[in-house]
């Protein structure tokens, strides 16, 4: 575990003497300070059956919405491990921390900056992170108190699944890495339960190789798997697809699985009433969308669009929010939620104000990167339109969700959208400081 930075020692001097107040906002019903339960899955795009997927079976996740806010238009700054997970532990975007790739470490360029984690920790809390948060290369670039990723937790190879992209193990769930990713997980919550914590479950799934307990495969038959709506072939080719998209979805019903151990442990221990649980995703992942695309590394929604659910005591339940938030949000949401004083210089705004008032007016756009052959792109989003440019000379792109909500149909050269074309490139030269930030009438929680 890395010792703490000298600019966090004297951050956590000067917020001892300043006698920080470490109450959570006002509306959730305690002075009891809030803990934080951070689940982040690996390359999980909105497959869970709470976004309205008919095939996907993810109970334990569909409750954790029906107990909090549902986000339907959560974005991720970066389609790729290390940037994403860089930006969102930071609170600042891509083009600040400077990682757009998955070989720069984080603290390359955020020499001495404070991780969302380290924050909670300067301030009592007891921190860990069993399994994947920041990107594995660079775990050791955050803090924790307790800090234990797939080299520590171990797992039981199948001998008959390596070296395959999917497989249907004979494994019991807690011979998986992901099974005892949850089971430490729940050890360490039975540890804590009188001591405020922020505890994350880094899930290595639905990140292929795609494997998973028989059982969970036994849930997807082929002949139950639908094609995408766009993809015209049959045959081999379809049989693949189909295939591929079994074995993701068997993948995230294991983890779903494991989710449930986690859920029912915070049950039991009484530790649902004063802890926030997040879940999310560092990015999507297509699913052969576009002409058969298996990766992330794109700007269409497959890719950049994840699942956000935030269950926050004393917030109301099954709430679904259609407006625009960023992963770069979570930091400083967090922060706002357990009382934690603000940090200047984060590049995202606190959505709590949407955990009350869901269709409230926010943010007017998102911003995404993505990089791939050395191509970067860049793309921003409103609730209707996106936009994507090709920094290398690329031709534009822009789709329009109201009447093509799967991006087939570029409207870029259309006379009839020259309008919003313009607007879409201002927004996007302009960046986020000039589009981001929600209406002047919404006000910060006190």
């Amino acid at each position: 575990m890395r010792m703490l930075h000298s600019t966090v020692i004297a951050f956590l001097a000067l917020a001892l003497l300043a006698g920080v107040d470490c109450k959570p906002v006002a509306g959730v019903g305690s002075t009891e300070r809030l803990n934080v339960l951070l689940i982040v899955l690996d390359d999980l795009n909105t497959s869970p059956g709470c976004y309205g997927n008919p095939v996907v079976k993810t109970p334990n996740i569909d409750l954790l919405a029906q107990r909090g806010a549902r986000f339907d238009r959560a974005y991720c700054q970066f389609s790729l491990c290390n940037p994403s997970r860089a930006s969102f532990l930071s609170g600042l975007r891509p083009e600040t921390t400077g990682v757009l790739n998955n070989k720069t470490p984080p603290r390359k360029k955020l020499k001495e900056t404070v991780f969302l984690p380290e924050l909670f920790r300067l301030h009592g809390y007891f921190t860990a992170r069993v399994g994947k948060i920041a990107h594995d290369k660079y775990s050791e670039s955050v803090s924790w108190d307790i800090s234990e990723g797939k080299d520590q937790i171990g797992s039981v190879l199948d001998p008959d699944c390596f070296g395959r992209e999917w497989c249907a193990t004979s494994n019991r769930d807690e011979d998986e890495l992901d099974g005892r990713v949850a089971r430490r997980i729940v050890r360490l919550l039975e540890e804590s339960r009188d001591r405020p914590f922020f505890i994350s479950a880094g899930f290595s799934l639905p990140h292929s190789p795609w494997y998973a307990p028989k059982k969970y495969f036994d849930l997807y038959p082929l002949g139950e798997i639908p094609l995408p709506a766009d993809f015209a072939s049959s045959g081999a080719a379809a049989h693949e697809i189909r295939q591929s998209r079994a074995a993701y979805y068997a993948s995230l019903s294991f983890v779903d699985a494991q989710i449930g151990l986690i859920i029912g442990a915070l049950d039991s221990l009484g530790l649902t009433r004063n802890t926030v649980v997040v879940f999310t995703s560092d990015h999507g992942f297509h699913l052969g969308e576009h002409g058969g695309i298996f990766d992330k590394r794109t700007l269409f929604e497959e890719s950049v669009r994840v699942p956000l659910i935030v269950s926050a005591p004393g917030f109301p339940e099954a709430a679904v929010s259609p407006r625009i938030v960023e992963l770069v949000d979570l930091f400083p949401t967090l922060t706002e939620l357990c009382g934690l004083p603000g940090v200047d210089g984060l590049e995202g705004i606190s959505f709590v104000p949407l955990l009350s008032e869901p269709n409230r007016p926010w943010k007017s756009a998102a911003f995404s990167t993505a990089v791939k052959s050395k191509r970067v792109t860049r793309s921003v989003r409103t609730e209707r339109y996106v936009y994507i440019e090709d920094v290398n000379g690329g031709k534009p792109r822009l789709y329009d969700h109201e009447t093509d909500p799967q991006e087939s149909v570029n409207q870029a050269k259309n006379r009839q959208y020259a309008d919003v074309l313009a607007d879409m490139r201002r927004r996007l030269k302009e960046g986020w400081r000039g589009q981001s930030r929600p209406p002047r009438d919404v006000k910060r929680q006190d």
